[in-house]
């Protein structure tokens, strides 16, 4: 739980990053944010996966889920490059 909270509070803190990322890339907010925190993470059941990515794919924007957080150790840039590519794939 603490690192949960740790990378949802790193995302926010590049808001300004991550508007810039969605207004080049054409993707939402949302769907930035919701990417980039899940990056990384591997969900116990998959079920929890299936819904949330149908929520997601209701709304028009269908979620990647990248197996390795691609904010390691990386710029922020980077790390959120690497987020947008793979939604756009």
């Amino acid at each position: 739980m603490a690192d949960a909270q740790v990378k949802l509070s790193y995302l926010l803190g590049h808001e300004q990053e991550i508007a810039e990322a969605s207004a080049e890339s054409g993707l939402s907010r949302r769907l930035l944010v919701a990417a980039a925190f899940l990056a990384g993470v591997s969900m116990r059941r998959v079920r929890s996966l299936e819904v949330f990515q149908g929520i997601l794919a209701r709304r028009g924007e269908p979620l990647v889920i990248l197996p390795n957080d691609p904010f390691v150790a990386k710029p922020f840039a980077d790390g959120m490059r690497s987020v947008v590519q793979a939604c756009k794939a």
